[in-house]
């Protein structure tokens, strides 16, 4: 594991920390913190990933990482004030990667969610941005030629048009189902595409 990926990991765990029925409401010291989470699973691996990325040496031993203490009530409430995604991180003292990550992991309820002036567009689009996370996470920062890319980008395509003949009553039972998640990786591939023809442009 890199330290990119690693950091990735830290930020997912500290998610999971958020939905702990146990956690300390209150840090008072890192052995308060030992004392309720030291049987944790994921308080050891948080601990292991702390000595491979030097946590320990830079900001002291088993110093834990602040956790993003945000609903997604509140994400729709910022959002609804126009507030972007690197504003709420800078509210909340986190990276905009950490909101991103939160994202990912509570996409279903964000997709469920009930609000308002959140339409069926920004729904999509929030699946888009959770599907480049996962992608990132999974095979890091792609950077490719154009005809690599087009052969990445066609063979989605084709994963879509799988997914219209399984739903004709077509195809094999191997081919791909869901049209709609198809949909989100052909749009994520995109994506990634024109971010790296931006950075071109950039430079």
């Amino acid at each position: 594991m890199n330290k990119k990926k690693a950091r990735l990991r830290v930020n997912n765990l500290l998610d999971r920390c958020q939905d702990c029925p146990i956690k300390p409401t209150k840090v008072e010291s890192v052995s308060h913190v030992e004392a309720v989470c030291n049987g944790c699973t994921v308080y050891q691996e948080l601990l292991q990933l702390g000595k491979f990325l030097g946590t320990e040496k830079k900001k002291g031993v088993g110093k834990v990482p602040k956790a993003l203490d945000l609903s997604v009530g509140e994400y729709f409430s910022l959002k609804k004030k126009g507030l972007k995604e690197k504003e709420i991180a800078e509210i909340k003292g986190v990276t905009k990667q950490r909101i991103y990550n939160w994202k990912y992991a509570r996409r279903e309820e964000l997709n469920k969610a009930k609000c308002e002036d959140t339409g069926i567009t920004d729904i999509v689009l929030m699946d888009v941005a959770a599907e480049r996370v996962r992608q990132e996470m999974k095979w890091g920062k792609q950077r490719h030629s154009d005809g690599d890319w087009l052969k990445i980008l066609v063979e989605e395509v084709g994963e879509v048009a799988q997914a219209m003949q399984i739903n004709q009553g077509w195809g094999k039972s191997s081919d791909a189902s869901d049209q709609y998640k198809e949909l989100i990786h052909v749009a994520a591939v995109a994506v990634s595409m024109a971010e790296q023809i931006k950075e071109g442009q950039s430079t």
